[in-house]
């Protein structure tokens, strides 16, 4: 199975560029969402390095699809303060302050504006539930890379033990 997010022309852009340099870009995965099983000790030696295999490239994907975001969210960021910006200024005709209330009234109402933010919001929210999921693979990967150096530290204090041992 292929996971991919569509991203927004900007971010698109970003990785094209970064493509034509040289860096390799994860913009699609083959592989489910690792789990990691609620007793990881359960896990032979394989299937733990198969598992942290599996996480960090997950991670990589997931860390892409972040950046992507934060990427389309600043850039429909922008979009809004400037459509915002103009529509004001095309509203305000003097330096009453009644007048600039009306005017951002009028602004925060208007279709174009309501539809922008709609869309930053979208992308806001897309971002944040991104950012969550790579927390939480993060924190997979530790667990499963301090169960790795827990198994090698025992097997490097047995293998001392026996040499030491007359």
């Amino acid at each position: 199975m292929s996971l991919t997010k569509l991203v927004s022309e900007e971010s698109s852009v970003t990785l094209d560029s970064l493509k034509s340099q040289g860096f390799l870009i994860e913009r699609e995965t083959f592989i489910d969402t690792p789990r990691v099983p609620s007793d990881i000790t359960s896990l032979g030696e394989e299937e733990l390095m198969e598992l942290f295999t599996h996480l960090t490239s997950y991670l990589a994907f997931i860390n892409t699809q972040l950046a992507c975001a934060e990427i389309d969210e600043l850039n429909t960021k922008k979009q809004l303060d400037y459509e915002m910006g103009v529509l004001t200024l095309s509203l305000t005709t003097g330096s009453d302050a009644e007048k600039i209330t009306v005017a951002r009234l009028k602004v925060a109402t208007d279709p174009k504006i309501v539809e922008i933010e709609a869309e930053h919001m979208k992308r806001t929210s897309y971002t944040k539930l991104v950012s969550m999921m790579y927390d939480n693979v993060n924190k997979d990967l530790a667990l499963v890379s301090r169960e790795l150096t827990r198994r090698t530290a025992g097997e490097s204090y047995k293998t001392r033990k026996k040499s030491f041992n007359l």
